[in-house]
């Protein structure tokens, strides 16, 4: 707890600082009221004043009435804009206070594309709002490469793989117009149909709890259809993935449909391990692999209709997804000194096969200009199958079969109301239950039933001090009950306090600032009692008794988004008390793996981010910096202290864009894996878009051939060292086409989250 009283009074000290600083700064405000042609006021228009070589940003609340503070000068421009109207600009007096009403014209022809030349970055209470140019939305397939290419200095986007997170290690949150979201949605989403994405590193309402959050607001139609088809093809090796989506819209009803199919396989040599067994004799284990073949398929489609009022939307969704990994085998040599077991060949042929069920209801309503309510219900079944084997030429075949019937219930409530201009209160309640019905086969057998419940209720109240500095407390509390076979049933009872706030520096920057406590659970497989064998002298193990891990939880940071720079700089902490971990011990005559919480883990991590929009713009440049500390205590206690440097560019020409990216060597230490260390990771990507077509070639690795990981740890009575190659994380070159058709009006596209995978409690050797 030493650490979150230092944290707590850094905090306190940047805090005085940062009020201090503000004060000094002579700002000056404009109000008023944005409606349309008819008089409505209209809300989330966007709001720009250029003073002096400063940029302000804010966007209309309800009723269309706004406020925006500037920095005093001797006249500003102030831009109006919303998409769908004609764009409103001023030269005003900026010594004082100025009064201004606005009327917005909708277009007579609504365009295709609104050409953006400059990108515009606004930035209000910590929300940063990026309205993409045309330029950019050309360059990307979906809403990941528009992310990539809109390069938000907090947010880490890898071109070639699509993974996204935030550079400081925090939890991202994604919303498609405001509703939650995950990756597969957003690789579906169509660039196109994106008016503005906001990144809100301090949110509230509906979103209040969050770490962060992006929100992609998308266009808005309400006739015709479109039809989109789009394929990833690696050419080294055999993956891919294809799909094709249809949408219609009549009125404010949408229907879509969506099927798909992926393969993938690898057919890697070369890999190796050392491991050593302090076992009754001691002995030392070393393996090369000669031969390994895997394939994997998945299926899937779904059925969606949506229904938008006026002050509501309501989703309902089900969708299958058929998983089966029909080939996996490994072939090894395999050697021990001494020679308590003679050389052999050893083979492991594993199989695995799910179908996978979902059904999704989203209602959101709008109760008045005050209040807001969702809730979504989300309900997976999973059927499992997975079946394993070990033989060694000499040693007597080890096999495990399992059945598993998997249940999970998911049900969200929220609810936010603002009470007068400077207070917001809102409220959670997250249901999450999970049950899993197991029989296993083979060497060994068992029965498993496995249950988890968890009630969350976060009541989040927010105050605005001013127009510069808010701060929100959030003081909830998660009951967790778990119940493994016929063990008794266990209930804990977590708070889960936040202390959250944001300080505006200036119109173009922002410091942000939360701690917070919390729990984190073990995972529902290492919960399970089973032991499965996974040779004859090596053992795995299931914890029932394992302890939930308490979360301590805090960071500092700052933005700043001026014309051509964008810049950003965190501190990040994170400690978890009785972390859940691997183990390994000695037990009759064999090794046991299994799972403890012993020790706590702590680690710290600052850096600093930084874009740079040369050339016009059609050159970006990213450059992020960190350094990451980790110290793991109990019976083993290790560290590492590592820096961390990557770059990513971003040029566009026309109807061609190129990107590429680059990360140094990476160090890693984790509680479950141990210490992993990976080669440094690159790649190019060239695309051409025009006119619904998007043809992109790209590489990775492309000199490195296969991708090498090691990763190496030391226990009492086990330790390993290990290096693994892989294709599909190695060097590739693939090709991704996309071509989208709309027919009658152009329509919002309606992205939706495919899950290929099926969710498991099986403890897997």
């Amino acid at each position: 707890m030493k650490h979150w009283g230092k944290f707590f009074i850094i905090n306190i000290c940047m805090f005085v600082f940062i009020l201090h600083i503000s004060a000094q700064v002579k700002t000056a405000t404009m109000t008023g009221r944005v409606s349309n042609e008819s008089g409505k006021g209209m809300q989330g228009v966007n709001i720009i004043v250029k003073s002096g070589n400063q940029t302000f940003g804010a966007t209309s609340g309800r009723n269309g009435l706004y406020e925006i503070g500037f920095a005093k000068t001797d006249t500003i421009t102030a831009t109006f804009s919303y998409v769908g109207y004609g764009e409103y600009s001023a030269t005003l007096p900026g010594d004082g206070h100025i009064k201004r009403d606005v009327t917005l014209r909708r277009m007579s022809i609504m365009l295709d594309e609104v050409e953006v030349s400059q990108q515009t970055v606004s930035v209000e209470k910590g929300n940063v709002k990026f309205i993409p140019t045309k330029r950019q939305k050309d360059g990307a397939m979906n809403g990941i490469s528009l992310l990539y290419n809109l390069m938000i200095p907090q947010i880490d986007v890898n071109p070639v793989t699509g993974e996204v997170k935030a550079v400081d290690r925090t939890a991202l949150t994604f919303c498609i117009d405001g509703r939650e979201v995950g990756l597969q949605e957003l690789n579906r989403l169509r660039p196109k149909d994106v008016a503005y994405v906001e990144y809100d590193d301090h949110p509230t309402g509906l979103f209040a709890g969050r770490d962060k959050v992006v929100n992609y607001v998308t266009r808005k139609y309400d006739s015709g259809g479109y039809v989109d088809a789009r394929t990833n093809t690696h050419v080294l090796f055999g993956q891919g993935d294809y799909s094709v989506q249809g949408s219609f819209d009549k009125g404010n009803v949408n229907l879509l449909a969506v099927a798909g199919s992926s393969f993938g396989g690898d057919d890697t040599a070369g890999s190796g391990s050392t491991e050593s067994y302090n076992l009754t004799p001691s002995f030392t284990k070393t393996s090369v692999t000669d031969k390994t073949e895997s394939r994997s398929i998945a299926d899937f489609g779904l059925l969606q209709a949506t229904v938008r009022g006026k002050r509501s939307t309501f989703t309902a969704r089900a969708q299958l997804a058929w998983n089966e990994t029909p080939k996996g085998v490994t072939e090894e040599t395999v050697k021990y000194s001494p020679s308590v077991y003679p050389a052999s060949n050893a083979v492991t042929d594993i199989y695995q096969r799910a179908i996978a069920p979902q059904l999704y209801l989203y209602h959101n309503i709008r109760l008045n200009d005050r209040q807001n309510f969702y809730w979504n219900l989300t309900y997976d079944y999973a059927r499992n199958v997975y079946r394993r084997s070990y033989a060694e030429s000499t040693l007597q075949p080890v096999t495990s079969n399992a059945k598993e019937n998997y249940h999970m219930l998911d049900l969200k409530l929220n609810y936010a109301i603002t009470v007068g201009k400077s207070d917001r209160f809102s409220l959670l309640v997250w249901n999450g239950y999970t049950n899993s019905r197991t029989d296993y086969y083979g060497t060994t057998g068992s029965r498993q039933r496995l249950d988890t419940y968890d009630l969350l209720i976060y009541p989040t109240y927010t105050h605005y001090f001013g127009r510069k500095f808010m701060m929100s407390l959030q003081l909830g509390f998660d009951v967790n009950t778990y119940k493994v076979n016929d063990e008794k049933r266990v209930t804990k009872l977590w708070p889960r306090p936040r202390l959250n706030g944001n300080i505006q520096t200036s119109g173009s920057s922002n410091i942000a600032f939360n701690v917070m406590m919390g729990a984190v659970s073990p995972q529902l497989s290492m919960l399970n009692g089973a032991e499965q064998y996974i040779s004859s002298y090596e053992v795995m193990r299931g914890n029932p008794g394992l302890a939930t891990g308490k979360l301590i939880q805090g960071n500092v940071s700052y933005g700043k988004y001026m014309r051509n720079v964008r810049l950003g700089a965190y501190v990040f902490y994170k400690g978890v008390i009785d972390q859940a971990r691997n183990w390994y011990m000695a037990e009759g005559g064999k090794l046991v793996r299994t799972y403890i919480t012993d020790g706590d883990y702590h680690s710290y991590t600052l850096g600093l981010s930084g874009v740079f929009m040369l050339l016009g713009n059609s050159l970006q440049l990213k450059v992020d910096a960190g350094l990451n500390n980790i110290d793991m205590t109990g019976s083993l206690r290790h560290s590492l202290h590592t820096p961390v440097l990557q770059t990513a560019v971003y040029y566009s020409t026309g109807h061609f864009s190129f990107s590429g990216y680059y990360n140094t060597p990476r160090k890693g230490l984790d509680p479950q894996t141990g210490y992993l260390k990976t080669k440094c990771d690159y790649g190019l990507t060239a695309a051409w878009g025009n006119k619904g077509l998007f043809v992109q070639i790209g590489c990775r690795r492309i000199f490195g051939g296969k991708d090498d990981v090691r990763s190496y740890y030391g226990y009492a009575d086990y330790s390993f060292n290990r290096h693994t190659l892989s294709r599909t994380s190695g060097q590739a070159v693939f090709v991704n086409v996309s071509y989208s058709f709309d027919f009658g009006r152009k329509v919002k596209r309606e992205s939706v989250n495919i899950n290929k995978g099926a969710a498991s409690g099986i403890l897997k050797p």
